[in-house]
């Protein structure tokens, strides 16, 4: 009765905003590792990914290693791969 008094009623019209959503990749361009959105990645680039991540595009393997100065890597090792079409 009070949200009637105050001119609220009980179910309102929820209204979200549309907001796109990015990925972003971890790529490696010149020497140096950024983060990119995906659809900005080309070929040749080199995409480090963790256990469990989604691939961004169609890529190869191109190696496989543990970095023992990076702690993340104590519990899951990175994987080099390369974007190709």
């Amino acid at each position: 009765e009070q949200l009637k008094q105050g001119g609220m009623n009980t179910i309102q019209e929820i209204k979200i905003p549309f907001v796109p959503s990015l990925t972003f990749a971890k790529v490696v361009r010149d020497g140096v590792v950024r983060n990119f959105p995906t659809p900005l990645l080309v070929e040749g680039d080199i995409v480090e990914m963790l256990y469990g991540d989604k691939a961004p595009c169609k890529i190869k393997l191109l190696s496989e290693f543990r970095d023992s100065t990076s702690p993340s890597s104590i519990s899951s090792s990175s994987k080099i791969l390369e974007m190709s079409q």
